[in-house]
């Protein structure tokens, strides 16, 4: 299968917490004048049969929302998926204080009912929930009756129907690969802070800690058997190490720009027409 042409729909299959907005912005920008369906925090079913009605035409161009590998089967036209892989116990961390902070109504249940981190820790969307992404599977518990085969199903489309994959933890180098190998323009971005009812990782315990390796094996061998094959990658890109100082450098320069931008932007949507 031909997994990329410059016409086709890029699929943003987005696991919680491994991209967030830095990334939607930048690919946005990148087709901008383009038709872009944006699906957060969850499609509904009317939603996805909804894209058979649009997605035959050649301006629809980017869709953006936390759904799971199959999306395409809605899609009328060529496709090309891309996504991003997050270590696995920084994921659910990250997922958990993310709920916290959160004021909607599905959320505050979910933690109401999921206190701790350790009672998250046990929840379906804190067991293996990148392995379920990457393969389609809903259900969790059906994941888990043969591990062995979701894992394998995994493997094949991270390296047969995905085009390309980004590593969190590797932000940088992940949207240069995709620069370069989709022919992107400018991908610079604006840096945001982290959570900051997050505690830093070396404070919460080993026995909170252990509990969520258990409970993501799928995640963490998937996490390993891909970072090989990103490094690969991104070796076959000439001069990619000077590529990515430039772009570093760039991007540096580029924050105060962002930030006035954005200043700007605030205050011309908060202007009111009063008569006089």
């Amino acid at each position: 299968m031909d997994l990329y042409h410059p016409s086709n729909t890029i699929i943003l299959l987005h696991i919680p917490k491994t991209a967030g907005k830095s990334l939607r912005k930048v690919i946005t920008k990148q087709y901008k004048g383009k038709k872009v369906f944006y699906f957060y925090p969850n499609p509904t079913n009317e939603q996805l049969e909804g894209l058979k009605q649009y997605t035959n035409e050649e301006d629809i161009k980017v869709l953006l929302g936390h759904y799971r590998y199959g999306v395409h089967e809605y899609v009328q036209r060529p496709y090309t998926y891309i996504t991003f892989l997050r270590n696995p116990v920084d994921q659910v961390i990250s997922h958990f204080y993310h709920l916290v902070r959160s004021k909607k109504a599905q959320h505050m249940k979910l933690v109401s009912d999921n206190k701790s981190l350790k009672g998250f820790a046990n929840f379906e969307w804190a067991r293996n929930f990148q392995t379920a992404y990457i393969t389609g599977i809903y259900d969790i518990r059906e994941l888990e009756k043969d591990p062995g085969k979701a894992l394998a199903l995994a493997k094949k489309r991270l390296v047969e129907d995905i085009y390309q994959f980004g590593i969190t933890e590797k932000f940088d180098e992940s949207l240069l690969l995709l620069k370069e190998s989709m022919g992107w323009g400018n991908i610079w971005y604006k840096r945001f802070n982290v959570a900051k009812n997050r505690p830093d990782k070396h404070l919460i315990s080993e026995e909170d800690l252990e509990i969520i390796r258990k409970n993501n094996q799928l995640d963490l061998e998937l996490y390993e058997f891909a970072q090989p094959i990103f490094e690969q990658r991104i070796s076959e890109i000439a001069d990619f190490e000077e590529k990515l100082k430039t772009f570093r450098q760039k991007n540096q320069i580029a924050q105060q720009y962002l930030k006035a931008k954005d200043v700007v932007k605030k205050t011309l949507t908060g202007m009111r027409i009063v008569k006089a």
